[in-house]
């Protein structure tokens, strides 16, 4: 795996996938495929209700399929199902290259808790 040049920022394209977007959304289903045994299966159709509720995040790096998250939003915070990296796009030269920094994830009774440092 090369390092990405830190020297020219890539820029993250995050936004809501829909039931409409089936390439993104295809994408998204066989990436949660392939951590499936850390994240547990689910099952497509599971994928295309959360983006028809509105809970499904795509982050995509050059055109193509960064990351996703699932999320719900009990109450007045936002609880993570999954959060999802490929491995392409892990790692501290990819942080540095697409302007991002740590997020720590903790986990409660209520589900994941992610702190974000002043200035992300």
């Amino acid at each position: 795996m090369q390092t990405p040049n830190v020297t020219s920022p890539t820029p993250v394209d995050i936004r809501l996938v829909r039931p409409q977007d089936t390439e993104l959304l295809d994408a998204v289903v066989e990436l949660g495929d392939r951590f499936n045994k850390r994240l547990g299966f689910l099952p497509p159709a599971a994928y295309k209700q959360k983006a028809g509720q509105g809970t499904l995040l795509a982050a995509t790096i050059g055109g193509r399929l960064a990351g996703y998250t699932l999320f719900g939003l009990p109450g007045q915070r936002v609880r993570l199902t999954h959060l999802c990296v490929d491995g392409e796009f892990q790692g501290p030269g990819h942080r540095q290259a697409t302007g991002g920094g740590d997020i720590r994830l903790s986990r409660g009774p209520s589900g994941h808790r992610a702190e974000v440092p002043q200035g992300l």
